[in-house]
């Protein structure tokens, strides 16, 4: 299982690359025709999984098509790759339940790392997640089951213009109700005038990346997709421990841990 990542063929890895050349069966299930275009030039034999989904169809529906038809040609001993855009272990369960299901079977199997929306997220909009640490929550996850973000830590809402979607739908624009859910849960613990980024990773080279600063107030009023990830900044500095700084040796100033020893320098 390969992902194909964001920004284009590009930013295919030469291992992924190599994977589609070389495989026996190919499927693909991918967002922009240049990408496809691509898969069926690397390899002939390449088949769309698109036709797995339908109008209103359910989502297990159509994983569980797609599971047997990647593992159809395996079953027959063919070498079989499948292709899916961005990472193929973030929100792509046909391709793991295709993993679980293959080494059932005694066959290799392996995802293959690719570049994510999140990775596009850190590099464009200068993110370290080292510095705070992360926090990711799904949009539906974060409203429905009432998780409480640390207000100390940037958080990131995936999805975040689908909160309580669960059928397949060709419309990509989100409705305004599934919008205000969100916006109503965060501003549970954000104040309104706290400035939020709507992000959408560049697909392709061509296409300009999308990332609006807007103040949490308006979030429920702007126009999201169902490709929409919602970054939110720390609104607060996390408290240091005294007792855990003393026993490491450490202090804090002006923000900043550093050792004891330095500051009497």
């Amino acid at each position: 299982m390969v992902g194909t990542g964001y920004g284009g063929s590009g930013r295919i890895t030469p291992e992924t690359k190599t994977s589609v050349e070389g495989a026996d069966a190919v499927f693909y299930l991918v967002s922009d025709p240049i990408t496809a275009s691509w898969i069926c030039q690397t390899n002939v034999k390449a088949v769309s999984l698109h036709g797995c989904y339908s109008e209103g169809r359910g989502g297990k529906e159509a994983c569980t098509e797609m599971v047997d038809r990647i593992l159809l040609p395996l079953r027959d001993g063919a070498r079989v790759c499948a292709a899916f855009y961005g990472h193929p272990s973030i929100f792509v369960a046909p391709a793991r339940e295709a993993v679980r299901q293959a080494r059932l079977l005694g066959c290799s199997a392996r995802l293959l790392p690719a570049i994510s929306a999140l990775d596009c997220l850190y590099a464009d909009l200068g993110v370290d997640p080292g510095v705070k640490g992360i926090q990711i929550f799904e949009s539906t996850d974060f409203v429905v089951n009432r998780r409480i973000p640390d207000m100390a830590t940037p958080l990131v809402i995936l999805q975040a213009g689908a909160p309580g979607v669960t059928l397949y739908t060709e419309e990509t624009t989100a409705e305004t109700v599934r919008v205000s859910a969100l916006a109503t849960s965060l501003g549970h613990f954000y104040e309104p005038s706290h400035r939020v980024v709507v992000y959408e990773a560049a697909p392709l080279p061509i296409v300009e990346t999308r990332a609006d600063w807007i103040p949490l107030s308006d979030l429920a009023a702007t126009r999201l997709s169902v490709y929409s990830t919602l970054y939110v900044p720390a609104a607060r500095k996390a408290a240091s421990n005294p007792e855990v700084l003393e026993r490491l040796g450490l202090v804090e100033r002006d923000g900043r841990i550093q050792r004891a020893a330095d500051r009497a320098q």
